[in-house]
C-alpha cells in the first residue's frame, strides 16, 4: 500500500482503542487493579517500599505534565549517581498530551483500573512518517483480521454455481485449481491438467474436500479415476523415422517418474513420443527432458527429475543465505508436498547431483558465451587501484569427512590448485627454512603474521585465503591446509603484481614486507619475486592498524600514502562477514565439493558486486565530497591553534616518522637515551587515550571491554617502566596528571607531543585522500561505463563474425550458432540498459560527467593511471580513506576521541 492510501485509511479513535484494550486485556487489567490497590495502601501508610505479589517495589514519584500525572519509579539509592534510573530518560520525553485526545478534549485515556493507556509506539522517542504508517497498518490488520479469517474459511467449499473457466459452462464446476486460480468442470479438468502435472487441485468427494493427485480425475459426481499422465515436455519438430513435421505427439510412457517442483513432489508417468504418420514409438531421452526444463538426478535413468524453477530458487537461497542447510531445504519441499496429501519424501542425493550440473551449466554459459567474468571488476579495468589479501579461518574442513575423490567442476578457475600452492610453499622453504617467525607488532601477536604454521590438527583444510580489489570483487582464492602463513599470502601477492595493482594491503604488512624482501634476496633468479618486493605500495588498513603499535601506524599507515584515495583495506573482512556463515555446511563436505561450493560462492558474490557497482561508486563519491570540507576545517583549526601553515606539515611528518623509527622494533633497555624514553612515553600515553576512548564509545560487550582494558594495562606497564628509568637515569619526574593528559614537562619548551603531531598529520592526510577519492571515483565511473561498452563491442563482434562466416560459407548456419546469437543479443540488451541507467545516475551526481575519452582509458590500462589521476605531492607519503562500506572515516574518528585517532 502506498503512502497516499495509508494516509487516507481510517484510524482508530481514542475511544475505540480504549475499548479494544479493555475488552482484550481484561485479565491484565485485573492484575493491574490488584497491584495498584496494594501500592496505594503502602504509600498511604508512609512506607518507602512495599512488596506486591511477593516482589519488592521501589518508591514512586509523580511527574506532572500540564495536568496529566505520570507515575515513574524513583531512583534506587544503591545506584551510581551518574546513571539515570531505568526508563527515566524515556519518561522525560513523553509528550504532554500523550494520554489526551486533543481533538475532542477528552479525558486522558485510561484502562478500567485508571492506569493511563499507552499506545504501542510510545517507547519510541519520535513519531516519524514511517512509524505512523506502520501503526496505521497494525490497526487496520487488527480491526479486519477476524473478518478476513472468516472469509478465507468460507472460500474453502467449491462454488458449484461458478462458470467453468474453459468451456464457460454454468453449474458444473466441481474442481478448483489453486495454481491456475480457475474453476473447471470434470471434462475440462481432464483436458487441461493431463498436460500440466505440477498443479494443486481440490474437489469435493462425499461431502469432503479432497486434494487431488496429478493422476486423479473426477469420473461422475463422487468417484475418482486414475489415468497415466506423462511429464509435459517439448515435442520434437519432426519424426526421427519418417521425418514428417508436426506428426509427433506426447503420451504416457511405461516408467513411473517423479517430478519435484517448488510445490512439492508429483508422481506421474514418463514421457514417450508417438508419430501419427509412421506409428513409431520411443521414450524421451535425458537430453529432451533437460531441454524441457527437467534435470535428472541420474543421467542414465529417467525416473527422477527436478524442475528448473526449484533448482534456480535453491541456487539463490543457498547463496543469499550462506550456511543454510540443503537437507533442510529439501525437507521443506517435501513438507509442502505432504501438506497437500502427497508423498513427502524427496531424494536429497539425487537433488544434489542435479543441482550441481544445473548450476555449472549456467556458469559455463556466463563464462564462455556471455563473458561475464572476462573483465573481472569493471570499475578497476585492467589497472586495479589496490588489492587486499586475508584468510577466513572459519571456512575449515574436517578431517573426518569421507572423501570419495569426486571431480571438482570448477577446478582452478578462481581457487588455486592445492598442488600449485604446495609447490610454491615448498620452493620457499628450500631456502627459507621453517621457523617460528615474527608475529608481534607492539603488544599484539597476530596469528596471520607468521612464516610458519602449527601442526595440521584434525582438519583437512583450516581456512580459505582470498584476495579482493577495492570494490570487493574476489580476484583469487587458495585453500589453507595448515593455516595462514606468509607463504600463502605471497602467492596471492604475485597475482596482484601481475594484474598491475598499485597498493597491496595485508593485516600484518609491517612484517610481511620484510618477508617479501627476504624472498627476493634469497631467489635472485626469480624476476617475479624481485618485482613483487618493490612494485607495489604496502598498505596497513586503518582499522587493523588499531591493533598495531603507535610507531607502526606512523610508518605503515596506508591512508598516509600518496594516491591511496578511498582504499579502505577491510574489503576481505566485509566479505568474510557474509561468507563465514558458509562454514556450517562446508566443513562437512568433501574437498572437491567444498572447492566447488566456495568457488561458486565467489562468482555469485562477484556478479552481485558487478550489478551494484553504479550505486556503490556514487556512494563513495558522495562520501568523499562530504568529508573533504570536514577535514579541511579540522586541519585549519589545528593549524590556527598551533600557529602553523601548510608548508610546515611535511617537516612535522618527517619529525614524527623520525621519532617512530627511534623506538621501532627496539627492546626496552636501560641503555635507552632521554629522547627515546620521552618518545615512548608520549606514544604509549597516546595509545592509552585511544584505547580509553574506544572502551567508552565503541565497545558494546563486557568481553570486548575486558580485552581492551588488558591492552590498556599493558600500555600502562610500559609507561611505568619508562618513567622509572627516566627518573633514575635522568632525574625527570612524570606525574599521573601528565600521563592522563598526554602533556609532559618537556613539552613546555615548545616541542609537541606525539599525539598532537599525529592528529595534525592525520587530518592533513585525510583531507588529501578524500580529495583524491573524488577524482578516482569519477574515473572509476568512466571505467565502469567503458568496460560495459567494450563488452558490448566484443559480443557484437562475435555475432558479426559468425554472420560473415555463414555468408562466406566458412561455417553453415546451425541451431548452435543461432542460439549463440540469441543469447549474446540478450546480454547486449542487458548491458545497454546497465550503461544507460548508470550514465543517468552518474550525470545526476557528477557535474559534467563523461566517459568518451578513450585515449585516457587506454593510457590508464597501460599503467599511467596514477600520474593521470593524482598530482605528485611534495611528500612521498600521503594517506587514503573513505568508507567503503556503510560507515565513513569521519564517524569512526569521532567515535574514538578528538585527541587520538582510532
Amino acid at each position: 500500500m502506498d503512502d497516499k492510501e495509508t494516509q487516507n485509511s481510517p484510524v482508530l479513535t481514542a475511544k475505540e482503542l480504549q475499548a479494544s484494550f479493555n475488552s482484550e486485556g481484561k485479565a491484565k487489567s485485573d492484575v493491574l487493579r490488584r497491584r495498584n490497590i496494594r501500592a496505594s495502601k503502602s504509600l498511604k501508610a508512609g512506607k518507602s517500599s512495599s512488596r506486591v505479589d511477593g516482589v519488592k517495589q521501589r518508591p514512586r514519584i509523580e511527574k506532572k505534565c500540564e495536568g496529566t500525572a505520570v507515575t515513574i519509579p524513583n531512583k534506587a539509592p544503591n545506584k551510581a549517581p551518574n546513571k539515570a534510573p531505568r526508563f527515566q530518560s524515556y519518561y522525560n520525553q513523553i509528550p504532554c498530551d500523550i494520554f489526551t485526545n486533543n481533538e475532542n478534549n477528552e479525558e486522558p485515556m485510561t484502562t478500567d483500573t485508571g492506569v493511563p493507556f499507552m499506545l504501542k509506539h510510545d517507547y519510541q522517542e519520535t513519531q516519524t512518517v514511517w512509524k505512523t504508517r506502520m501503526d496505521t497498518q497494525d490497526q487496520l490488520w487488527s480491526k479486519n483480521r477476524t473478518s478476513l479469517h472468516q472469509s478465507i474459511v468460507e472460500s474453502l467449499p467449491l462454488c458449484k454455481q461458478a462458470a467453468c473457466s474453459n468451456c464457460r459452462g454454468v453449474g458444473s464446476t466441481p474442481v478448483k485449481c489453486q495454481t491456475c486460480r480457475t474453476y473447471l468442470c470434470a471434462a475440462c479438468d481432464k483436458i487441461v491438467h493431463s498436460k500440466t502435472v505440477t498443479h494443486q487441485r481440490v474437489c469435493e468427494v462425499k461431502d469432503s474436500l479432497h486434494q487431488m493427485l496429478p493422476t486423479e480425475f473426477l469420473n461422475g459426481v463422487d468417484s475418482l479415476e486414475t489415468i497415466d499422465v506423462p511429464v509435459p515436455i517439448l515435442e520434437p519438430v519432426a519424426c526421427g523415422s519418417c521425418n514428417s513435421i508436426g506428426s509427433v505427439r506426447v503420451h504416457a510412457g511405461a516408467t513411473r517418474t517423479t517430478v519435484v517442483s517448488t510445490l512439492g513432489r508429483f508422481d506421474v508417468s514418463s514421457s514417450a513420443f508417438n508419430c501419427n504418420t509412421c506409428g513409431a514409438v520411443r521414450e524421451a531421452t535425458c537430453t529432451e527432458y533437460i531441454c524441457s526444463g527437467y534435470w535428472p538426478g541420474s543421467y542414465n535413468s529417467n525416473n527422477y527429475f527436478f524442475e528448473e524453477s526449484l533448482l534456480l530458487l535453491g541456487f539463490h537461497v543457498r547463496h543469499e543465505l550462506p550456511g543454510s542447510s540443503q537437507h533442510g531445504w529439501i525437507t521443506a519441499v517435501g513438507n509442502v508436498s505432504q501438506h497437500h496429501q502427497r508423498i513427502g519424501t524427496v531424494n536429497r542425493i539425487l537433488y544434489n547431483r542435479s543441482r550441481k550440473e544445473f548450476e555449472y551449466f549456467h556458469h559455463v554459459v556466463k563464462r564462455d558465451i556471455l563473458f561475464r567474468f572476462a573483465l573481472g571488476c569493471k570499475a578497476c579495468g585492467t589497472s586495479p587501484h589496490g588489492h587486499h589479501a586475508d584468510a577466513c579461518m572459519k571456512l575449515y574442513n574436517f578431517d573426518s569427512v569421507n572423501e570419495r575423490n569426486g571431480e571438482s567442476l570448477f577446478k582452478d578457475e578462481i581457487m588455486v590448485c592445492d598442488q600449485d600452492q604446495q609447490k610454491h610453499v615448498e620452493l620457499i622453504e628450500q631456502r627459507i627454512p621453517r621457523s617460528a617467525g615474527n608475529a608481534t607488532c607492539g603488544r599484539s601477536k597476530f596469528k596471520a603474521g607468521r612464516s610458519n604454521a602449527r601442526r595440521k590438527d584434525t582438519k583437512n583444510a583450516k581456512g580459505i585465503e582470498m584476495m579482493t580489489c577495492t570494490h570487493g570483487v574476489i580476484k583469487g582464492m587458495a585453500s589453507l591446509a595448515h593455516a595462514e602463513t606468509y607463504k600463502h599470502t605471497h602467492l596471492q601477492q604475485l597475482k596482484s603484481v601481475e594484474s598491475g595493482a598499485t597498493f597491496f594491503c595485508n593485516d600484518v604488512v609491517c612484517k610481511f614486507k620484510p618477508f617479501c624482501e627476504k624472498i627476493a634476496l634469497m631467489f635472485p633468479e626469480r624476476k617475479d619475486f624481485q618485482r613483487a618486493a618493490i612494485a607495489q605500495k604496502w598498505f596497513l588498513s586503518r582499522f587493523h592498524g588499531r591493533a598495531h603499535s603507535w610507531d607502526c601506524r606512523v610508518l605503515h599507515f596506508g591512508h598516509w600514502l600518496n594516491g591511496a584515495a578511498d582504499f579502505l583495506g577491510e574489503e576481505q573482512e566485509q566479505l568474510f562477514a557474509i561468507q563465514g556463515r558458509r562454514a556450517a555446511t562446508s566443513k562437512h563436505m568433501s574437498l572437491s565439493a567444498r572447492r566447488d561450493d566456495v568457488s561458486q560462492a565467489a562468482f555469485y558474490s562477484n556478479e552481485s558486486k558487478d550489478m551494484a557497482h553504479p550505486q556503490y561508486l556514487v556512494k563513495c563519491y558522495l562520501t568523499a565530497v562530504k568529508n573533504v570540507p570536514i577535514y579541511e576545517s579540522k586541519l585549519e583549526k589545528r593549524l590556527i591553534q598551533r600557529q602553523l601553515t601548510r608548508a610546515d606539515l611535511p617537516c612535522i611528518l618527517e619529525s614524527l616518522k623520525f621519532r617512530a623509527r627511534s623506538v621501532r622494533d627496539k627492546i626496552f633497555a636501560s641503555s635507552w637515551e632521554l629522547q627515546q624514553l620521552q618518545t615512548e612515553i608520549e606514544g604509549e600515553a597516546h595509545m592509552m587515550q585511544i584505547l580509553k576512548a574506544k572502551n567508552d564509545k565503541c565497545l558494546d560487550s563486557n568481553k570486548a571491554r575486558t580485552r581492551n582494558r588488558k591492552e590498556m594495562r599493558k600500555s600502562r606497564k610500559t609507561i611505568d617502566k619508562c618513567v622509572a628509568l627516566l627518573f633514575s637515569k635522568f632525574k625527570v619526574v612524570v606525574t599521573e596528571k601528565e600521563i592522563e593528559s598526554g602533556m609532559f614537562s618537556w613539552n613546555l619548551n615548545g616541542s609537541n607531543t606525539v599525539a598532537e603531531d599525529y592528529d595534525l598529520i592525520d587530518d592533513w592526510m585525510l583531507s588529501l585522500r578524500y580529495a583524491e577519492a573524488i577524482e578516482l571515483n569519477k574515473n572509476e565511473m568512466a571505467m565502469f561505463i567503458r568496460s560495459c561498452d567494450r563488452l558490448v563491442d566484443g559480443l557484437d563482434g562475435q555475432i558479426q563474425q559468425r554472420k560473415i562466416d555463414r555468408e562466406k560459407m566458412y561455417a553453415p548456419e546451425s541451431l548452435l550458432s543461432v542460439s549463440l546469437d540469441l543469447l549474446q543479443r540478450l546480454e547486449i540488451s542487458r548491458l545497454l540498459k546497465t550503461i544507460n541507467d548508470a550514465t543517468d545516475l552518474f550525470e545526476k551526481v557528477v557535474d559534467g560527467f563523461t566517459y568518451e575519452d578513450e585515449g585516457f582509458l587506454d593510457r590508464v590500462e597501460e599503467g599511467e593511471a596514477e600520474e593521470l589521476l593524482f598530482d605528485a605531492g611534495d611528500d612521498d607519503d600521503s594517506n587514503s580513506t573513505s568508507d567503503i562500506d556503510d560507515s565513513d572515516l569521519s564517524s569512526e574518528e569521532e567515535q574514538d576521541s578528538e585527541d587520538a585517532d582510532c
